[in-house]
């Protein structure tokens, strides 16, 4: 992540997150303002000209009209009264429909008047003009005022300034859309994406996953692939082909950790590195369910003495990639940290170990593994993740003795099936991480073989 993407403001955040509902307000108010328009019944205008000449004084040169001045006259009260008069109203009915313009460099008062029968407007803008006339004619031996444009008989209503309504309610309509979004935004406390993402953890944003990725062999999304991301471990844990455990972690369940983690592994099996992807995640386990492998035996079966741990770990058609399942439900209440990080630490002298993480803030054990680790990954739900809890999470990752490499902003699909209708739905815990796609199978190898391979490896 640049420093132009750590420094955008959250004004920009909101608009990149809220657009399409921003806009979808705008249209929506502009839709409503010419529907209202449309709907308002017929209006029609017509106009008398009067000429206002200059005031002849008895003594000195004549003096010219000031038609700003003009133009208070004749929409004072007196004149408003004599009109009102003449057309049997009240003087505010009757001023409601008054326009009064000056055009440029002329001295003449256009009398517009509007209202909802042709008769009407014309007998409006008569009204006005000629008691305009009168009252700034009254005790003058020479009138200064007369009618030039006698108001005329509208043919047709006037048309509403659609063009004009539409541009000031699709304005509105951003006013109100923007503002809506930046309260609804502050209100959610939700992470906008990457940029805010690492603005709000302080670390850098190391893949921003899209939400159809699936798992594949190889993996990879451009150029901030998940290749690319193993590439960069690569580098940090150097020559060591074993002894190097990587934790993958999220705030809380539901941003996809499972999925990340899966990723990764099979990226960094890519590059050459032996990989043992272990569920450290035995309350709700979905690592077996992402790799279409069997969940036991697992973790469980090998700290409980079931089974030895060459027999649980499981190879998959993935170079140099195995597995270590959660196990079964019976007996996972109680699973004790020292065991589980012990067998790490066995798996760790052959191979990396990537570590599927419980949720830092939901699970005190993540914390204990996240000490015996020598790498730890945050997954965030760059969308729906809480501002407070990927902030919290970060904070505590950087108190363990394992370095906070930085944050996976991920955008999870919901499942396409419901955990009651998996095959080993009621095995365990309901499946409540909704970030884990069902992805293309990875069909386990046959063990024969193979597990006396590992047993001589081992």
């Amino acid at each position: 992540m640049n420093d132009t993407a750590m420094n955008r403001s959250p004004v920009s955040g909101v608009l990149r997150t809220f657009l399409w509902p921003i806009l979808a307000v705008a249209v929506l108010t502009s839709l409503t303002a010419g529907w209202v328009l449309a709907s308002q019944p017929p209006e029609y205008v017509s106009s008398g000209a009067v000429l206002v000449g200059p005031d002849n004084a008895e003594s000195g040169a004549p003096i010219l009209p000031q038609m700003g001045t003009e133009r208070e006259v004749a929409l004072s009260a007196e004149v408003a009264e004599r009109a009102a008069s003449s057309l049997n109203m009240s003087t505010s009915a009757a001023s409601a429909g008054l326009d009064i313009t000056v055009p440029v460099d002329a001295q003449v008062l256009d009398f517009v008047y509007t209202a909802s029968t042709p008769v009407a407007a014309r007998a409006g803008a008569e009204a006005f003009a000629q008691a305009y006339v009168e009252y700034r004619n009254l005790d003058l031996k020479n009138p200064v005022a007369q009618v030039i444009t006698e108001p005329v008989l509208p043919s047709a209503p006037s048309p509403p300034n659609y063009a004009v309504v539409v541009v000031l309610a699709l304005m509105v309509g951003l006013a109100l859309g923007f503002a809506a979004a930046f309260l609804w935004d502050m209100l959610r406390g939700h992470l906008r994406g990457p940029a805010d993402t690492a603005r709000v953890t302080g670390a850098e944003v190391l893949l921003s996953v899209p939400a159809r990725a699936k798992v594949q062999a190889p993996l990879e999304h451009g150029p901030g692939g998940f290749g690319h991301l193993a590439a960069r471990l690569s580098n940090l844990i150097g020559q060591r082909s074993k002894n190097v455990t990587l934790m993958v972690t999220s705030p809380r369940r539901g941003a996809g950790a499972t999925t990340v983690a899966t990723n990764l592994a099979v990226a960094l099996a890519d590059v050459g590195r032996d990989v043992v992807l272990v569920s450290g995640n035995q309350r709700r386990p979905d690592l077996h369910r992402v790799l279409g492998l069997e969940r036991a035996p697992g973790v469980v079966e090998v700290l409980h003495g079931e089974s030895s741990l060459i027999s649980a770990v499981q190879f998959t058609s993935h170079p140099n990639l195995r597995v270590l399942a959660a196990g079964t439900s019976s007996g996972m209440s109680r699973v004790d940290i020292d065991d589980y990080l012990a067998v790490v630490k066995r798996l760790a002298a052959k191979a990396v170990v990537v570590i599927d993480a419980a949720p830092v803030l939901e699970l005190p054990d993540t914390m204990l593994v996240g000490n015996a680790c020598d790498l730890t990954v945050l997954v965030v739900d760059a969308r729906a993740s809480s501002r407070k809890d990927a902030a919290l999470a970060a904070d505590t990752l950087r108190g363990l003795p394992g370095s906070l490499v930085g944050v996976v902003a991920n955008r999870p699909r919901l499942p396409r099936r419901r955990a009651a209708s998996r095959p080993d739905a009621g095995a365990g815990p309901p499946d409540s991480d909704p970030s884990v796609v069902p992805a293309e199978p990875v069909e386990p190898v046959t063990p024969t073989a193979e597990r006396g391979a590992a047993r001589n490896a081992s």
